[in-house]
């Protein structure tokens, strides 16, 4: 995939779609007419994402039709990781899920193995992991199954553990060498892993009653659970956690909280700042406005 900067009449997206940057905000002041179909229907990827974005953030989830467009349009790194983002956070699922079923069919394609995992990882649909386990059979022998499991684990398990470091290795003695030239054939227990990743996911909605609820961290979503979350990492750990910055995505999409403070400039995490954005967030009383394990994008509910 290529990576190319937005030009500069684009400096409102600069640092849009990163979790290190600005996430689901932009990074300057779009146009006024930014949702309107002059750039909606643009020819050009980013106009159409900040078109999308501007057009998801009150509430219009039709606009993530276009965002299957973008795809096609550019194999551009950080185009697909906007379109794939507001895909995972604001698509509704009658939607993304034949999308996602589209993509593993393609999941030999690097793009797919680099941008759908965290795609379904932001869904948060317990159907996902059986996509996401697709994924990972075609991902792990390219080396890149530690990206999958991490967003499998990320769904199904409360902290890194037995999904996160992914299949086992076994080691046995090449029968072929002699002992004093001992070499090794190793393999990968990946039947276990599957097992251990069906057995959670159906601990899991068995426990909750459904297998129609957003699931993060091995529970039902809840923002007020996620910012509780993200304020005890900031208060506990030393540096960012590897979760951190998904929770981070995760709050802004849902409620869109305004979290540009978190990483200014430098692109280091400003704990100060991001303690007190979430603390006036829980203090607002806000949380409460949304239900458990349904997904919301800017406060809007995402439509079932």
């Amino acid at each position: 995939m290529t990576s190319t900067d937005q030009s500069a009449e684009r400096t409102y997206l600069d640092r849009t779609f990163r979790a290190l940057a600005d996430g689901f905000q932009f990074s300057s002041t779009p146009p006024d007419d930014i949702a309107s179909d002059r750039y909606y229907r643009s020819s050009d990827p980013w106009e159409v994402l900040g078109a999308t974005l501007a057009r998801l953030q009150n509430g219009d989830f039709d606009a993530t039709d276009a965002l299957p467009r973008v795809m096609d349009m550019s194999d551009d790194a950080l185009v697909w990781n906007g379109a794939t983002q507001l895909l995972g956070f604001a698509c509704p699922w009658s939607r993304l899920q034949p999308l996602a079923r589209r993509l593993i069919a393609m999941r030999q394609e690097v793009e797919v193995q680099l941008y759908v995992p965290e795609m379904l990882e932001a869904s948060m649909a317990p159907w996902a992991v059986e996509l996401l386990l697709e994924l990972h059979d075609a991902a792990f022998p390219e080396g890149r199954g530690p990206l999958v499991q991490s967003c499998l684990s990320r769904l199904l398990e409360p902290q890194a553990d037995a999904i996160d470091a992914g299949p086992e290795e076994v080691r046995e003695l090449d029968p072929d060498y002699p002992e004093d030239l001992a070499e090794y054939i190793v393999t990968y227990r990946t039947d276990k892993f599957r097992d251990l990743v069906h057995a959670q996911k159906t601990a899991l909605t068995t426990r909750l009653g459904s297998d129609m609820v957003a699931i993060a961290e091995g529970d039902i979503f809840s923002v007020a659970a996620t910012a509780e979350r993200l304020l005890n990492r900031l208060h506990t750990e030393a540096d960012r956690s590897g979760r951190f910055d998904f929770e981070r995505m995760r709050l802004e999409a849902a409620t869109g909280l305004d979290c540009r403070g978190f990483y200014p400039r430098d692109w280091h995490l400003q704990k100060l700042p991001a303690i007190a954005i979430i603390d006036d967030f829980l203090e607002s009383g806000r949380a409460v406005d949304f239900e458990p394990g349904k997904r919301y994008f800017f406060g809007h509910r995402v439509p079932d």
